[in-house]
């Protein structure tokens, strides 16, 4: 999982991002200004906060999660630009009965990826996943996803 941070203002002014870090955002993102933060990631910085959830972009191969790890009362933020492969081994279909696609969202249970997530990892709906959960926690017997990631 590719993690890099970019310092910025909250004006979109980038302060330093190295090359994985401009590599991820020319992957993500439409192209900007050069020492801007694209539009869309500016429009995200200037209202995000700590607590807020990640912004996720999504390509055939990977899932961006933006994350603001840290902001200071002069307008600089800290940004981690973290990078999940979608297409990644999963726990083998045959496993307590699962369905090949029930054995893929286990496995991103496993690796602590909230509905939303697993919804743009998979091209489905939230709805969709969390079908997909209970028929899991009814086949390995369990009451949660705690327990299933667990099994």
């Amino acid at each position: 999982m590719p993690r890099t941070l970019l310092l910025a203002g909250r004006d979109g002014q980038i302060h330093f991002a190295g090359t994985p870090a401009r590599v991820c955002l020319r992957k993500h993102f439409s192209a900007g200004k050069e020492g801007l933060l694209p539009a869309e990631l500016c429009q995200w910085v200037r209202r995000a906060s700590q607590e807020d959830p990640p912004l996720l972009r999504r390509t055939e191969e990977t899932l961006l999660q933006v994350k603001l790890v840290q902001a200071d009362a002069h307008g600089a933020v800290c940004v981690l630009l973290e990078e999940t492969p979608i297409r990644s081994s999963s726990v083998p279909a045959g496993e307590r009965s699962l369905t090949a696609r029930e054995a893929e969202v286990l496995s991103w249970v496993r690796r602590g990826k909230s509905n939303l997530e697993m919804a743009l990892l998979l091209n489905v709906t939230v709805n969709t996943v969390k079908k997909h959960l209970q028929n899991i926690y009814v086949k390995l017997g369990v009451n949660n996803r705690t327990a299933a990631a667990g099994f």
